[in-house]
C-alpha cells in the first residue's frame, strides 16, 4: 500500500487572557489574573504552554503544548488585541469606578508598543512590529446606546442612569487578506513555510517598557455589568482581555483507511 496524506485548510491559534477570575487549569497555562502580573512579564509566548486541554478550544486547538500536531504548511500569521466591547470596566461593582480608558488602551494602542517573532524549530522567521500583524478577522465598530430613560435627568441628576456605550475595534481591517503574508514566492505560485510534525513552534510578544508600565498602575482588571440593576436583574461577572495569534495555513494528515495508524 502507498501511503499519503491528505492536505486539509487549518488554522492554529493559541491565546492568553487577562483576568480577575480564572477557572481550572488556567493559572498554570500563563493566564495572568491581573494587570500588574501581565505587566511584570517582559516576553509572552504563544503555542508553548497551552493546549486545548488544560484551556478551552475558544482559546487554544493544539493538542500538544508546545509542538506542532502535524506537518504544517504556513502561510499567514496574526495577533488579535481583544477587550469586553464596553468601556465601563468597574473597579469595584458601580458606574462610578469606571476604568472608561482600558478597553481602548488595550486594542487599539497597546498593539503599537509590541513586537512580536515567529520561530520555527531553530528558525526565527519572522520579526515585527506587532500592529503590522493585522488578525484578518474581528469586528470593528463602535456606538453608544442609553441604556435607561434620561428624561428628567437634568433636572434630578441621579449616578444610576448611565448609557451604555458599546463599541469593539479590530486591529486592521476584519478582512483574511490583510493579514500578515509569511509565504515565498507569489500569491499564484506561493511558498508556505514547511512545519513538520512535532517541530517547535513559538510566537514570542515583546511589551515595550512603556506599556507595561501603564499596565502597572492600571489596577484590575475588574467587572462590567449585564442588564438593568434597578429592575434587580443585572449580572455582574469578571472582564476578560485576550491576546490572540493565529497561523493560517493547511495540514497533512492520515486518511483512515488508507494510511498508516503510527
Amino acid at each position: 500500500m502507498q501511503f499519503m496524506n491528505v492536505r486539509e485548510p487549518w488554522e492554529m491559534h493559541d491565546s492568553l487572557c487577562v483576568c480577575a477570575n480564572l477557572y481550572g487549569s488556567e493559572s498554570q497555562a500563563g493566564f495572568y489574573p491581573t494587570w500588574i502580573a501581565f505587566g511584570q512579564q517582559l516576553e509572552h509566548l504563544f503555542f508553548k504552554r497551552r493546549s486545548e486541554g488544560n484551556v478551552h478550544r475558544a482559546y487554544n486547538n493544539q493538542q500538544a503544548e508546545d509542538r506542532s500536531d502535524f506537518v504544517f504548511r504556513a502561510f499567514e500569521v496574526g495577533l488579535l488585541f481583544h477587550a469586553p466591547p464596553t468601556p465601563l470596566i468597574y473597579s469595584g461593582n458601580s458606574p462610578a469606578e469606571a476604568q472608561d480608558y482600558i478597553s481602548t488602551f488595550w486594542t487599539q494602542d497597546l498593539p503599537r508598543h509590541c513586537s512580536a517573532s515567529l520561530r520555527i524549530g531553530q528558525d526565527t522567521n519572522l520579526k515585527l512590529q506587532s500592529m503590522m500583524m493585522s488578525p484578518g478577522y474581528g469586528p470593528a465598530t463602535n456606538g453608544a446606546a442609553f441604556g435607561h430613560d434620561w428624561i428628567g435627568l437634568s433636572d434630578t441628576p441621579n449616578d444610576n442612569y448611565w448609557p451604555e456605550f458599546m463599541y469593539t475595534a479590530v486591529q486592521g481591517m476584519p478582512i483574511p487578506q490583510c493579514r500578515y503574508w509569511i509565504a515565498g514566492g507569489s500569491i499564484d505560485h506561493p511558498e508556505p513555510i514547511g512545519i513538520p510534525k512535532g517541530e517547535l513552534v513559538e510566537l514570542n510578544l515583546k511589551v515595550s517598557e512603556h506599556a507595561r508600565g501603564i499596565l502597572a498602575t492600571a489596577g484590575g482588571p475588574g467587572n462590567y455589568q449585564m442588564g438593568d440593576s434597578d429592575a434587580g436583574g443585572s449580572i455582574v461577572f469578571p472582564a476578560r482581555f485576550s491576546i490572540q495569534a493565529s497561523i493560517w495555513g493547511y495540514r497533512e494528515v492520515q486518511q483512515r483507511g488508507e494510511l498508516r495508524a503510527s
